[in-house]
This record gives C-alpha cells, structure tokens and sequence, in this order.
C-alpha cells in the first residue's frame, strides 16, 4: 500500500496493479480504504483499449520481436499518461 500511495502517474498505477489478482487488489482497497480513488482509476484503465496495435507497428516497418513488445507497450503507457491521443503522433517514431 505504501509503494501504491506514492505511485502517481497513470502508467506508473497501471504497471503496479496489472499483475497482481483482483483479490489482492480488493485486499489493498480494504486495508487502505484512502487508496479507492486509485482502485477505482485502475479498473477504468483496464478498460482501455490501445489506439496503437501490432497491425499499426507492422506498418511502420518494425518486425515482431523483443522490441516490438517494448514499443507496443511503451505507446500504450504513453497513452495512459494522455501524452497522444491519436494515431498519428504515436507512429511518427515507435523505436523510441
């Protein structure tokens, strides 16, 4: 709950959470009844969907590989933080 409660941006609560079972993630929210607010904004987040996909990536040139992972993974971080929201801006360079 501790590293919860210092974990601020929207990926940083995404990467903490998404792992772990729903019952853990009950658990905290009833030890820590101050950490709803962060709960209840990862279970919005869970209903995400990537604007970036792999058919997206294939596009661009990039092979399917480690780093193709990474970037698919980095570009759905970067949405999560509202840094794009489309599209366009997020291909411009997947590598990076």
């Amino acid at each position: 709950a501790r590293k919860l409660r210092r974990t601020l941006s929207n990926s940083g609560l995404y990467r903490f959470l998404s792992p772990l079972e729903p019952e853990t993630i009950a658990a905290i929210s009833n030890l820590d009844p101050a950490l709803g607010g962060k709960i209840r904004k990862f279970r919005r987040m869970k209903k995400i969907l990537p604007i970036v996909t792999g058919s997206d990536l294939l596009r661009t040139g990039l092979k399917p590989g480690p780093v193709y992972r990474s970037a698919l993974r980095r570009l759905f971080y970067l949405q999560l933080d509202g840094k794009f929201r489309k599209k366009g801006p997020a291909l411009k360079n997947p590598r990076k």
